[in-house]
């Protein structure tokens, strides 16, 4: 940028001095200069558009991300490879794997907690399931299981989040779907007791918590609910028109999330009631007009024990990933200035 701004200033030193064509050609050479530099301002001043992130093909569907700001990178799982968690860059590049010697039967669930990896086998329809801990680092990795009872029979269960005090929540799906926590001292010999906290949106298939601590955002049938975690109610929504179904949620950073399955998209933390517009070749984005405030599944129902407070949790915010319409943007600018100094030479 600097060399071009010094070829334009020794142009205009010699235009105190025209002589021939040249001074014929001063007019356009300061309009090709204006737009050139007006539509470089102009597209640099555009809101960057995060590309998706495509992750490399494992040969089965992701039920489970986890986005570690602190180190720029992804965690994905399958329910096929359950002990075996794929490591991605904030590019989509394969970094390695975590595996760990465990058999689970069915993982949904990915959580990151305090440099440790949460894995919840925790699908199908049963009284009991388990979560995984262990080092969130690539290679094979020593594990503590927790087991846990429902109180309240059988539930097929897709999100697992872990809070910033380390307690563990599950959300069910199907009839009477609900938010169970556990303690937060949990036994490793015996089997954990879940207590239901609220009921559930429909159609659950991952949530997680924000970096506040205080919010929670899930996947639901519909698009996405913004929950409070303290009173349960849910404060905004997004709902989807053309997205897959069955996929997964992670935070991003302070204001941003990660929402797909084999792709994720980059979307901003929904904040009242809208609708976005999903494709394969675009990003979301907004309707003109609000949608119409979704039901609320999460009831305010108490949640909490007398004396606890809700969980929090601090993390790093990170830089969006980069995009393509700023590029474009800045390109169509260049285009018309091109056109313009055209015109103007033939006049």
């Amino acid at each position: 940028m600097s060399s071009f701004r010094g070829r334009i200033g020794r142009r205009d030193r010699r235009s105190h001095q025209p002589s021939g064509s040249r001074a014929g050609e001063q007019p356009w050479r300061r309009v090709l200069a204006a737009c050139l530099a007006g539509g470089m301002v102009w597209a640099t001043s555009l809101p960057a558009v995060a590309e998706d992130l495509v992750l490399p093909d494992a040969g089965a569907a992701v039920t489970g991300v986890a986005w570690d700001d602190s180190g720029d990178r992804l965690f994905a799982v399958s329910e096929v490879h359950g002990a075996s968690i794929l490591i991605i860059d904030a590019a989509g590049e394969k970094r390695g794997n975590l595996d760990f010697s465990a058999q689970p039967e069915s993982v949904q669930g990915l959580a990151l907690h305090d440099g440790n990896l949460y894995v919840g086998d925790i699908g199908g329809d049963r009284d009991e399931i388990t979560v995984f801990r262990m080092s969130a680092e690539a290679g094979e990795q020593k594990y503590r299981a927790y087991k846990f009872a429902y109180p309240d029979g059988s539930h097929d269960a897709k999100a697992l989040l872990v809070s910033g005090k380390g307690r563990i929540y599950i959300v069910t799906a199907g009839e009477n779907a609900g938010v169970y926590r556990a303690e937060l001292e949990l036994s490793r010999d015996g089997v954990n007791k879940l207590t239901r906290s609220a009921d559930a949106p429909d159609g659950v298939t991952d949530a997680t918590f924000l970096p506040d601590g205080a919010t929670i955002i899930m996947r639901t049938a519909a698009g996405l609910a913004k929950v409070d975690a303290y009173s349960w109610e849910t404060t905004a929504t997004v709902s989807y028109v053309g997205a897959p179904e069955g996929e997964s949620v992670t935070a991003k950073g302070e204001g941003a999330i990660l929402v797909g399955a084999q792709t994720l998209r980059e979307e901003e933390v929904p904040d009242g009631d809208t609708e976005r517009v999903i494709s394969a070749e675009a990003s979301p984005t907004p309707s003109q007009s609000p949608a119409p405030p979704a039901e609320s599944g999460a009831a305010p129902e108490p949640s909490q024990p007398a004396g606890e407070t809700p969980p929090d949790q601090s993390q790093g915010a990170k830089p969006a990933l980069g995009g393509t319409k700023l590029a474009l943007a800045a390109a169509a600018a260049l285009a018309l200035c091109c056109g313009l100094v055209v015109l103007l030479r033939r006049n």
